[in-house]
Formats: C-alpha cells, sequence, structure tokens
C-alpha cells in the first residue's frame, strides 16, 4: 500500500497501532488511510480493541478524506460494517 501510495506521488508516513494510545496530528495531513487486519470469524469478528482506542482518540474527522483498508483473515464478515460505525 506504502510503495501503490508513493509511486502515485503521494507523501505516506505509517504508524503502527499497538496500543491505541499512539497519537498523531491530523492538521498535518490531506487524508488518512486506516488499514486493519481483521479475523473474520463470527458475529465477534471486528476491529481490534488498539484500533478502536486509536480511532476514538482522532480528532473530529468530517473534513479529513478517509479511506478504510480491511484485510480479512479467513472469511468475509461484518468487520467493515462495523467500523464505519464510527
Amino acid at each position: 500500500m506504502v510503495r501503490m501510495l508513493e509511486d502515485r506521488a503521494f507523501g505516506v508516513e505509517c504508524l503502527p497501532i499497538s496500543t491505541g494510545d499512539e497519537q498523531v496530528d491530523l492538521d498535518d495531513f490531506d487524508g488518512l488511510v486506516l488499514g486493519i487486519p481483521v479475523l473474520g470469524l463470527g458475529r465477534q469478528a471486528g476491529v481490534t480493541a488498539p484500533m478502536r482506542k486509536f480511532v476514538d482518540g482522532l480528532d473530529d474527522l468530517d473534513e479529513m478524506r478517509v479511506a478504510l483498508f480491511v484485510v480479512y483473515e479467513f472469511r468475509h464478515s461484518t468487520a467493515l460494517e462495523r467500523f464505519s460505525r464510527f
């Protein structure tokens, strides 16, 4: 994903989310891509607790261009639908 965006002249900064306490100043960016691996099994599949905490801690995203990149490990689930509720 990073290389694809850089090949198209986008400046990219990757921030691994491990605890959800990571900080980013969105004023420095034109857009935000959230990449989320999801174990897609059953009704309990969804966004990890650290990612949920990170997104909850972000400022208002109404004026920010946001893209979601979700990878399912086993099979399709409701993870993307659950993330859209943020």
